[in-house]
């Protein structure tokens, strides 16, 4: 408060006086010409720094304040040791300017005076001749250059600096000063200072190329010196978890870093105060899924959520058949941020085999396993076959199941195409650019290309103006051709293609004990035993540049016929084409094995195979063979998609193993690793195998796979999942429609006489729902509930049996008539509505509507009028389980 009044007084404002020190502090500033060379600081990291007693005492004012620094007479200007050494000669007047007179001094006192001064500048000129030669010395090692040489440049420095400010920016001053005074210095003699790092580290970063280019037109410093620079940086930890991430974050990745955090955090909290967070969940639920074995004992030895955790975390995943709203909402925020090129993606579909079973779902309120097309319906059907849509990004490394629906047997093709137009326009609808679809060669998806007017010369179509390629799986094509050469043959050219002439080469190829030619041609791949046929991998080794070059050398060995060239041809050529279409990156060693370019080869390589492939036929006399028109198909479709993506979309390259099934078929064996080895799951466990797959964080595949695995990753993790269905109770759903083929069935009815085995179950029952709901209704309800024991009943025959010595009736209550009759009603409404509702959505909402409009006296006079709702919720939940159970058990 002081020191402002004494910066308000020097000021010689008027308007200043009143002003608090807040109010001067935020309006006012003054500049650094108000205060003298003694109120700095000079630091290492800033030029000046104001002290904290600092005073502004120089104005321009009438009435100046008194500077606190105290001046005197600068020392008077003495004459140069130069001058003085180079008086040769000395007479006594040169002691005239001392205040001796000459009269005073006799004639040896005069040359003892002329001996001491040319003695004392000879030894003045010995030191200074001394200092020049060492600073030569180390000028010529790179430290420092001589003094007068600095002196010199200090102030030629100045004159430049004066002369550049007026022409260049603070920034292009000082690079071009640095410039000047490093000019002259060796490498090892440079200095640089933070300020020329600083700019190195901006140019470094940015661009390496241009930095290197930069180094060698200017003097700039080395990568080493900018590594060491970033490396002392250091920036103290706020709390003692900072200090142990950086510390830990030197020897640990980025997963056991978060990992061994986690640990630390929770180690002394409760289990009921534990909170985890989405990545601890997704890491806990990938070892969860892999082994609930090795998950218990990762539980032993570590801190894990519990398994009610992670139960209740995957029930918000909400997964159904048909496209998913929220799914589709979180793509719109997720492509929202992406690029033009990252948007464009491919649609692949494939389907799945599954075992028929019918299993109910509380959750959803429906039996599942029926055929569902989601907003297409479903039906009575039992379901066998899962239809997967997957979205996969062309120029980006990320992949998400879209959709997914069940039918019985493969889908037919009258339904694919609406289906897959349902799938392009939400796609679209979310910002990203649906671009290609990918499926493999099925009668049906055969028969759906043709729905879509798909021709070798028009390989795409049309959806509300979107221009959509179309293309086979060449994984798939490729097997194709190698079971139809096992087969038939080929016929290239008027020439013979045969199988025989590969075994022939094999047998004679694997009669040396060391060496071979084709390594990994085994008996395997000659005798094809089971489901060997739909192995990839044993198609690409048959037909591979190594079986083609080793035919060959044995045809100009003579060691098999010369018509075994022809194949060596079919075998190379099918090589490179795969290769064409299966390439992962710009340079690979495999011919055409690198991505497409608008230099490279493969569009020349392509379309000569189109024309050799129009030569090829089959030999066993069929005009067409559907692999060889879906070559030519994915061939003339990869052809044009380039094109378009070039032109229109500004690819400058592509990598053609995004063309492919390989992700959809990984995600596939990952369903059935699921809970052992389920190589058909239920319609259930596919839905929940499914949900796992979408949150799990490290998924693996066997190391037995079919396809090679793909380093895609979901678009979406668990914290970006959010539910839709797990929130939505039963009593909402009672607001929803019942369908009109159920209304005739939901109409007041008289009950059903039951037989006396079904009479003493429904009091059985009963009982059991007395004692769940005596704790929960009112005293007035529990007394209607209750009843009295009569063992001359009938009706209570099985409720005494069940009774134990320590506890009458196996700890039941026993019920009264009334709750005997209401439970009866509910039974029998259970009966009418459920073998007609069991495929529809909201089975408990439409029995609680029919109770609620038949509007039974047994129900009413059992429970009060506000909890009747309550109490049909109550019983429901009770005995829809085993109820649906045992009609699904009789449908199954």
């Amino acid at each position: 408060m002081q020191r402002a009044r004494e910066w308000v007084i020097n000021c010689r404002r008027a308007d200043l006086d009143n002003k608090s020190a807040e109010a001067l502090h935020k309006g006012n500033v003054l500049c650094e010409e108000h205060f003298e060379s003694s109120c700095f600081s000079q630091t290492a990291l800033c030029n000046k720094q104001l002290l904290k007693t600092a005073v502004p005492t120089i104005f321009n004012v009438p009435n100046p304040p008194p500077q606190k620094t105290s001046s005197r007479a600068p020392p008077k200007q003495r004459e140069p040791f130069d001058n003085i050494s180079r008086k040769d000669n000395v007479s006594p007047g040169d002691f005239e300017d001392e205040n001796v007179p000459p009269a005073s001094h006799n004639t040896n006192e005069v040359h003892v005076a002329i001996l001491k001064r040319k003695v004392n500048a000879l030894r003045s000129k010995t030191w200074r001749l001394r200092q020049v030669h060492a600073s030569q010395q180390k000028h010529k090692k790179g430290e420092i250059s001589p003094k007068s040489d600095a002196v010199e440049t200090a102030t030629d420095m100045d004159k430049l600096r004066s002369t550049l400010s007026q022409y260049l920016s603070p920034a292009a001053l000082e690079f071009v000063l640095t410039q000047v005074r490093v000019s002259k210095l060796s490498v090892k003699g440079r200095r640089w200072t933070h300020s020329d790092k600083s700019l190195a580290l901006s140019i470094f970063h940015a661009s390496r190329k241009a930095y290197r280019l930069m180094q060698r037109l200017f003097k700039m410093p080395a990568a080493q010196t900018l590594n060491k620079a970033i490396k002392n940086v250091y920036v103290k930890p706020a709390t003692e978890m900072d200090q142990l991430r950086f510390t830990l974050s030197q020897y640990l990745s980025p997963a056991a870093l978060e990992f061994v955090l986690t640990q630390v955090r929770v180690s002394k909290l409760s289990v009921k105060g534990r909170r985890w967070t989405h990545s601890d969940k997704s890491l806990a639920l990938s070892i969860f899924h892999a082994s609930r074995k090795a998950y218990r004992l990762t539980q032993r030895l570590f801190k894990m959520p519990s398994a009610q955790t992670l139960n209740k975390a995957i029930k918000n995943v909400y997964v159904k058949p048909g496209i998913c709203a929220n799914m589709m909402y979180l793509f719109e925020i997720k492509v929202s941020s992406m690029a033009l090129q990252e948007k464009v993606c491919a649609i692949l579909l494939d389907e799945m085999a599954l075992k028929a079973s019918l299993q109910f779902n509380p959750l959803d309120d429906q039996v599942e396993g029926f055929e569902d097309f989601g907003q297409f319906g479903r039906s009575p059907k039992h379901a066998t076959h899962a239809l997967v849509f997957m979205l996969r990004g062309l120029s980006t490394k990320w992949k998400q199941p879209v959709s997914y629906y069940l039918s019985n047997g493969p889908v037919k093709a009258h339904m694919l195409v609406p289906l897959l137009y349902e799938v392009i326009r939400s796609v679209s609808a979310t910002g990203l650019v649906p671009k290609i679809v990918i499926c493999d060669q099925g009668s049906n998806n055969r028969a759906m290309c043709s729905r879509l007017h798909i021709t070798e010369e028009q390989p795409y179509f049309y959806c509300d103006s979107m221009n959509i390629f179309f293309m086979y799986d060449p994984p798939h094509l490729l097997k194709s051709i190698r079971n139809n050469l096992k087969l038939h043959g080929f016929i290239v050219n008027a020439t013979p293609v045969f199988w025989s002439h590969i075994v022939q080469f094999y047998d004679l190829d694997c009669k040396s004990p060391f060496f071979c030619m084709a390594p990994k041609l085994t008996s395997k791949h000659m005798t094809m035993p089971p489901f060997s046929h739909l192995r990839v991998c044993l198609a690409a080794q048959v037909l591979s540049h190594s079986v083609a070059a080793g035919i060959s050398a044995m045809v100009t060995l003579k060691a098999l016929p010369p018509e075994a060239i022809e194949t060596a041809k079919f075998a190379e050529q099918f090589d490179r084409l795969f290769n064409c279409f299966n390439s992962s990156g710009l340079k690979s060693k495999n011919v055409m094995g690198h991505g497409i370019t608008p230099c490279s080869t493969h569009i020349a390589f392509l379309e000569q195979s189109l024309e050799w492939l129009t030569q090829v036929k089959c030999n066993n006399g069929a005009q067409s063979l559907p692999c060889l028109d879906g070559w030519r198909l994915n061939i003339s479709c990869l052809l044009q998609l380039w094109k378009n993506l070039r032109e229109n979309l500004g690819f400058s390259f592509l990598l053609t193993d995004r063309l492919n099934q390989d992700c959809l078929e990984n995600l596939f064996a990952i369903i059935r690793s699921k809970g052992g080895n389920r190589f058909n799951p239920d319609s259930y466990e596919f839905k929940a195998a499914l949900r796992q797959c979408m949150v799990d964080s490290v998924m693996t595949t066997s190391e037995r796979q079919n396809c090679k695995e793909d380093l895609d990753s979901f678009l979406f993790s668990l914290e970006n999942i959010a539910s839709e269905g797990s929130n939505r109770s039963v009593r909402s759903r009672l607001q929803q429609d019942v369908p009109r083929s159920i209304q005739a069935l939901m109409m007041p009815s008289a009950t059903a006489s039951l037989t006396s085995v079904e009479s003493n179950i429904v009091v059985y029952i009963a009982g059991y729902v007395a004692l769940k709901l005596s704790s929960k209704v009112c005293t007035d309800c529990k007394q209607v509930m209750l009843g009295m024991t009569d063992s001359a009943s009938t009706e209570q025959v099985f409720l005494q049996a069940k009774s134990f010595e320590d506890c009458s009736y196996g700890g039941l209550q026993v019920p009264s008539e009334v709750l005997v009759n209401a439970v009866g009603v509910i039974e029998e409404a259970f009966r009418s509505v459920t073998p007609l509702a069991l495929q529809t959505t909201g089975l408990r909402n439409m029995i609680i509507k029919r109770l609620m409009l038949n509007d039974h006296p047994s129900i009413n006079r059992l429970v009060c009028p506000n909890s009747k709702c309550d109490f049909l919720l109550y019983v429901t939940n009770l005995f829809t389980d085993s109820t649906t159970a045992s009609n699904s058990k009789t449908s199954n």
